[in-house]
């Protein structure tokens, strides 16, 4: 049997990082499908008499799948830029709890399946949302400080400023979505006090689609940013220096207008 010697640690050690997070998250994208069409047939089948209430519920969930796509496709696009590192606990933990927030996203929205009470679904699902705001918001930081401290090479220094300029826009935007779920789920738990004050004209229900459809904006416009993130690390990742073609003489030097093929270099 072969040893583990240092430069075989050394190589597992090259992807190690990259496979982590590319696992994690593609397990945690399966689980949230199959909640996500549990759900679905949860809604399809509920026989509520608020209309308004199942609306609500159908927007929801066209944002937790968005929401579960831009994070999938965040990470399956950047993966490629981590450098060789070792996990530390926020890179377990934190796709631990993205995984966590997907899968309740969907979960909630099954309350006839689950049994939760009807009352607190929206709550729970606000819940949901807060937890995923707070595992992208910390995720994406935790891999620009990676790739920021990492150690890259110079030809590869290129493809990493690329990157590090557009995750400035994934900064921002983590930020407004972490801000938009505290305010849904702090809406939710002062709902009474504000209704009876500021909010007289319009339902719970009403309130929560003006919050939830901005929502689907920004999460159509994230996709629309990795699209483009993805074809300029295509490109960054396709630089290659031009080589110089040797010349070769005119072709009317060689009989019948033949050029013979340049000899490769030894060595």
């Amino acid at each position: 049997m072969p040893e583990v010697d240092l430069a075989l640690l050394h190589r597992r050690q090259e992807t190690y990082l990259t496979e982590h997070y590319l696992t994690t998250h593609v397990t945690a994208v399966s689980v949230a499908l199959g909640a996500a069409g549990i759900s679905a047939g949860s809604l399809l089948t509920s026989a509520s008499n608020s209309v308004g209430f199942q609306i609500i519920l159908v927007v929801l969930w066209l944002v937790s799948l968005l929401a579960t796509a831009t994070a999938y496709a965040g990470t399956m696009i950047g993966s490629i830029m981590l450098p060789a590192h070792l996990p530390g606990i926020r890179d377990l933990l934190l796709p631990l709890l993205l995984a966590l927030s997907e899968f309740l996203l969907f979960a909630v929205l099954a309350y006839q399946i689950t049994g939760l009470p009807r009352s607190y679904v929206l709550l729970g699902w606000w819940f949901a949302f807060l937890l995923f705001g707070l595992a992208v918001f910390g995720s994406v930081r935790r891999a620009c400080f990676l790739i920021g401290k990492g150690l890259y090479g110079a030809d590869a220094a290129y493809a990493r400023e690329r990157y590090l300029d557009r995750m400035a826009g994934d900064r921002r935007g983590t930020a407004v979505i972490l801000t938009i779920g505290v305010l849904g789920f702090s809406f939710q738990l002062c709902y009474g006090r504000l209704h009876t004050r500021l909010l007289t004209a319009l339902t719970q229900n009403q309130v929560n689609f003006v919050i939830a459809v901005p929502v689907l904006a920004l999460l159509v416009f994230a996709l629309r940013g990795h699209h483009v993130t993805a074809r300029l690390l295509k490109a960054a990742l396709a630089r290659t220096p031009i080589r110089r073609r040797p010349k070769l003489p005119a072709a009317s030097s060689f009989p019948l207008g033949h050029r013979p093929w340049p000899r490769k270099r030894s060595g």
